[in-house]
């Protein structure tokens, strides 16, 4: 008969470990939730050291925990550029989880949307991060199509249902946003990166379209120089 009593006794030292793992995690959390911002340089450290310990005892599978905690105090680690309170940003992040967990859509949540508008900072944009990249860099089908979207969007003045009566906002509905590009993760929502891209690919188009209007001009411009007789200037 095996005697499992060694497994046991480790699997309960590997239990023991995670708990001061998350206790790291949780005092991360809380730091923030009192309006003051941890070092997360020194909580990934403690969390280190301790995964150490762990495997000087022969404990198996604390790596996972360990990678599990860093990701956790990632996640709660406010993004530069954040325009919220550090509470705030906490709870946001809880929401967010909360939304992934669930497969709830930003919109079905006021707070969450609120607090979106409130603490939402820079968008990762790096390249190793993205998959099925298609430029549509320069005056293209593509771009050219974004810009006449663009200038078929309805844009109107509104604001949210909880905000005062004199505050007003400038920009589309989601869900003409999404019916016009059809891009996004939601019909209730629009994202900063996207309209950003909008904006930019719009921008080259135009770009390109005054560059071959300036051309077309100064072209013109030589045509009737050269058409006008050559004693134009003389008495």
């Amino acid at each position: 008969m095996t005697d499992n009593r060694a497994d046991i006794d480790l699997s309960a030292t590997a239990e023991r470990y995670q708990e001061r793992m998350r206790r790291c995690v949780n005092l991360f959390v809380n730091e923030l939730r009192n309006e003051r911002l941890p070092n997360v340089k020194e909580s990934k450290k403690k969390i280190d050291d301790i995964a150490e310990e762990a495997k000087k005892e022969g404990v198996r599978g604390i790596e996972k925990a360990r990678q599990a905690a860093h990701n956790k105090i990632d996640a709660f680690t406010p993004e530069e550029g954040w325009s919220c309170s550090l509470a705030e940003w906490v709870r946001y992040t809880e929401l967010l989880h909360e939304k992934h967990k669930n497969g709830l859509d930003r919109g079905d949540n006021a707070e969450l949307t609120r607090l979106w508008h409130r603490c939402s900072g820079r968008n990762p944009s790096d390249r190793n991060l993205k998959e099925d990249i298609r430029a549509i860099t320069g005056v293209t089908a593509d771009s050219s199509a974004i810009l006449e979207k663009v200038g078929t969007l309805p844009i109107s003045t509104w604001r949210y249902r909880w905000e005062p009566n004199h505050i007003r906002h400038l920009g589309p509905m989601a869900q003409d946003w999404n019916a016009t590009f059809g891009l996004g993760d939601g019909t209730t929502v629009i994202g900063c990166m996207d309209v950003n891209g909008v904006t930019l690919a719009s921008i080259q188009v135009l770009h390109r379209q005054l560059g071959e209007l300036r051309a077309e001009i100064a072209q013109l411009r030589s045509e009737v120089r050269r058409a006008l007789p050559a004693s134009h200037g003389s008495p």
